[in-house]
């Protein structure tokens, strides 16, 4: 019987475990490093929220994002009151680099300020188109146009439907600034076809075609104590469909 060396035994341990290691090198692979990039986002107007692929996030524009993956794509969404949602898809941010995406949001709050408003009767025009933002004649030829007019019987801002066809509905607002971001109730039985033309809290109209405004009364003058000739008005007209926001 031939005897084993008892030298050979580790030196074959050895290189068994040598090749071992070898064939399960392919099983432990150096991790990839991640690549990032970075984005600023911006928007007119400003303060819009944004949304990252679906999901809002705590960023308010103007904002910069960092530690964008190269690998990925995003998708950014911006909303803001009173303005149309704006999405912008297949972003695929660059390594090490700073991307500017800006973006326009287009609202649907128009802001008008009236010509001078005549009394009705006058030589003056006396009625006013709220979503053209136009002073005109109440006569036939504006019967689908006219919203409202005013008045010499009562000097008050009435519904076109007392002299023409267009029916408008007016509540009286509890402040008397435009721009304090209150929305207007829903119109309802309590809303009346007329309005006072003294300067003073903000009126919500709620017009022919089921779109609401936020009127005031920013001057009136000419005529006589108690009966002027004319008013001015500013209001903020809502281009959404029954939609009480301002």
């Amino acid at each position: 019987m031939k005897k084993i060396s008892l030298i050979a035994v580790p030196v074959l341990l050895l290189a068994l475990s040598f090749f071992a290691g070898c064939s399960d090198s392919t099983d432990n692979p150096v991790a990839a490093t991640t690549k990032y990039g970075s984005v600023y986002l911006s928007t007119t107007p400003v303060g819009a929220h944004v949304w990252m692929n679906g999901v809002l996030t705590s960023y308010v524009t103007p904002v910069r994002i960092d530690s964008l993956d190269v690998s990925r794509t995003y998708n950014f969404a911006f909303t803001l009151t009173a303005y149309d949602s704006v999405a912008l898809t297949a972003y695929t941010p660059r390594e090490n680099q700073l991307d500017t995406l800006k973006q326009t949001l287009s609202g649907w709050i128009v802001t008008f300020t009236s010509d001078t408003i005549w009394e009705y009767n006058s030589s003056g025009k006396s009625g006013l188109s709220l979503n053209l933002g136009t002073v005109l004649s109440v006569s036939s030829a504006n019967t689908s146009t006219v919203d409202l007019f005013y008045s010499s019987d009562y000097y008050k801002m009435i519904t076109a439907s007392n002299k023409l066809t267009r029916t408008t509905w007016f509540k009286v607002g509890a402040a008397a600034s435009l721009t304090d971001g209150v929305a207007s109730s829903v119109k309802d039985a309590s809303w009346t076809d007329r309005f006072s033309d003294t300067p003073g809290n903000y009126v919500f109209a709620y017009d022919q075609d089921k779109h609401y405004s936020k009127i005031i009364v920013t001057s009136r003058g000419g005529g006589s104590t108690g009966k002027p000739a004319w008013v001015i008005l500013k209001w903020l007209y809502n281009k959404k469909v029954d939609n009480t926001t301002f």
